[in-house]
């Protein structure tokens, strides 16, 4: 049950993480290219 728990918030951080990284890396692209 709490590895579970645990599994599932671990999953949703990795998102954030990536979700917002891939958004940052969108930005400097675009920074870059004008």
């Amino acid at each position: 049950m709490v590895l579970c728990c645990v599994a599932l918030l671990l999953a949703l951080i990795m998102y954030v993480i990536i979700s917002t990284g891939h958004s940052m890396q969108m930005h400097y692209s675009t920074r870059f290219t004008f």
